[in-house]
């Protein structure tokens, strides 16, 4: 007797046949360089900031015309502003991030403070993305380690790349002889190499970084609140409670964003992190950390603060999303979905540039990847970086670095029911051009709904077929 099982999938789904809009190319008119991080102002309609992480710069873009799902429209010039002393405050930028009320916003910068001059990697940037083997050698044709006195800077929006602009690599005293710094209202050192950062509440923001060479002994994640800021230009950079997160490694690669999406949930904090080098998202429950009578060396501090100490999540806190599905994932966002009230994830694969889309609560896949590939070189194989919703969650936006681009495409709701459908087996594109090395292991999420579903459609076909034939 042979047995045929049917995969049929009853549950939720989403459209996934999408229309990649091209919004801005990179000119002069909308000036992009290697774009990795994107960010909504809140409290203006449609105003994006985009971070260039090849020239330390921000642009501004206002997309207000295309928010809507179906718009054709275009979009103005974009304005491309500079503060004076970037290349220590915004150097190597990887990632923006307002307040809430977009007052001001923080900066993460993948840099170890080498004041413009070449970084180890520079030489190597997306080498191993366009090639079939990475060559460890070219990081040592340029550049070399800086000091590490890096971390978040704290920007006041209304006076960002303004104030105390004296010239490229040009700073002033004021007439009491305080040296003014350029635009920068507070800045952190604890954090080079840092490859992205959310906003949490008040002046407090998380932040991943290359944990200082050992990511399990001092932690990748980051917890910054700034305190009281020292105005425009100042110096003060002790006013400030830093907590290290341990309890799980993430690896970096050099000039891919590691965007991080914040939950929150009456009990706390949940982040969700691109785990770059692992091929995967780490979802971790901060309010399930408790603070170490350990406290980081002085050798990661870099200055006084108010408070520097560890938070150790145990590994029950810690999930692994996207295992095998992911390849190099660098973008992430959420997404609640209203007519479901669950919450989805969208994971954004610098390797593929696909889109992968998640159940945040479970990590089963929530539909087949989303493609922002095609229409010849404008939407190459690799490069898609960082993402965001649209204020209104219709539409998702997009950074493609490898191609100096931005892009965005209508993403319709989650389904609240569907009737079977074929099986929607994840897509997980082979890049010709890069493989990770083995993802860490850590617990998986919960079985993928898919499985499930076929294992019952299984066994319904074998005890029917049993009874059928005696």
């Amino acid at each position: 007797m042979h047995l045929f099982c049917f995969l049929q999938v009853f549950g939720r789904k989403i459209d996934t046949k999408i229309r990649v809009e091209v919004l801005a190319t990179g000119s002069s008119c909308t000036p992009l360089h290697r774009p990795l991080g994107l960010a909504f102002r809140p409290t203006a309609a449609g105003e994006l900031y985009v971070a260039n992480y090849n020239n330390d710069s921000v642009t501004v873009l206002d997309v207000s015309s295309v928010l809507e799902a179906g718009s054709n429209a275009s979009i103005p010039c974009g304005i491309e502003k500079k503060d004076s002393l970037a290349y220590h405050y915004m150097s190597h930028v990887t990632s923006l991030a307002f307040n809430h009320n977009g007052t001001e916003f923080a900066s993460c910068q993948d840099s170890t403070n080498r004041y413009d001059q070449p970084e180890a990697w520079d030489a190597a940037i997306d080498h191993g993305f366009r090639k079939n083997i990475t060559d460890p050698e070219a990081e040592k044709v340029e550049g070399r380690e800086g000091n590490n006195n890096m971390g978040p800077s704290l920007w006041r929006t209304a006076s960002f790349a303004l104030e105390n602009q004296f010239g490229n690599h040009v700073w002033r005293k004021d007439p009491n002889g305080t040296t003014l710094y350029g635009s920068h209202i507070d800045m952190l050192h604890q954090s080079p190499m840092c490859m992205g950062l959310v906003h949490s509440e008040g002046r407090v923001y998380y932040a991943v970084d290359a944990g200082w060479g050992n990511p399990l002994q001092y932690g990748s994640l980051v917890k910054y609140d700034f305190g009281p800021d020292h105005g425009e230009g100042g110096s003060d950079h002790t006013k400030a409670v830093v907590t290290r997160v341990r309890g799980f490694a993430l690896k970096r690669v050099p000039a891919v964003a590691q965007q991080i999406a914040l939950h929150k949930t009456s009990d706390g904090d949940v982040v969700f992190i691109a785990d770059t080098g692992n091929g995967r998202v780490v979802k971790v429950r901060v309010w399930q950390g408790a603070q170490s009578a350990e406290s980081p060396p002085l050798s990661i501090k870099n200055h006084q603060l108010t408070a520097y100490t560890y938070t150790d999540v145990p590994p029950q806190a810690v999930e692994a999303i996207g295992k095998g599905v992911l390849v190099s994932p660098s973008g992430v966002a959420v997404r609640a979905e209203s007519s479901t009230q669950e919450l989805l994830l969208f994971v954004s694969d610098f390797a593929t540039s696909l889109v992968h889309v998640f159940f945040s609560a479970s990590g089963a896949t929530a539909m087949q990847p989303l493609s922002f590939v095609g229409g010849g070189s404008q939407l190459p194989s690799f490069g898609l970086s960082s993402l965001a919703f649209s204020p209104a969650g219709t539409k998702l936006f997009a950074v493609q670095a490898a191609q100096n681009l931005l892009v965005a495409a209508a993403v319709p709701p989650l389904k609240a029911s569907s009737p079977p459908t074929s099986p929607t087996t994840p897509i997980t594109r082979s890049p010709s051009t890069w493989s990770p090395e083995t993802p860490t292991s850590l617990a998986p999420a919960s079985c993928r709904s898919e499985v499930v579903t076929w294992l019952v459609a299984c066994a319904c076909t074998y005890l029917h077929l049993t009874a059928s034939l005696g």
